[in-house]
């Protein structure tokens, strides 16, 4: 190619034609595009009584590619279902996370009641 120099500075590409112009091109590191955008946090629908902890980070879930996050902080009367993850937020296989479970069918069961802060994250393939 003449006349044209192609630079990677700081996870951009750099084309710099012959003349004094040049063009930016966002492109990641090492010219991979960027990832998708995560969806947007979702508010859990709770069951069984449980609730958010005033003062607290509210129940939440979003999805980067094929990890869904969850975080928040939930209080209930008995241990049991607090939320269903809908479709396509589903783990394929159960995920334990100690007295935190998330089942196929999306139930996230707690194992324990009071105050419970979750901060999980998992994949869906």
């Amino acid at each position: 190619m003449t006349g044209i120099n192609v630079v990677s500075r700081s996870q951009k590409i750099f084309v710099e034609p012959a003349s004094s112009a040049v063009a930016i091109v966002n492109a990641g590191p090492a010219g991979v595009s960027a990832p998708p955008a995560a969806t947007p946090w979702t508010n859990a629908n709770f069951q069984n009584a449980w609730v958010n902890v005033g003062g607290y980070q509210p129940m939440q879930y979003r999805k980067l590619m094929d990890m869904v996050q969850l975080r928040g902080t939930i209080t209930g009367a008995t241990a049991g279902v607090a939320f269903t993850l809908p479709a396509g937020f589903r783990p394929v296989t159960a995920q334990e996370f100690g007295l935190i479970v998330i089942d196929t069918n999306g139930t996230v069961t707690m194992g324990t009641s009071g105050k419970n802060d979750v901060n999980v994250q998992f994949y869906t393939n």
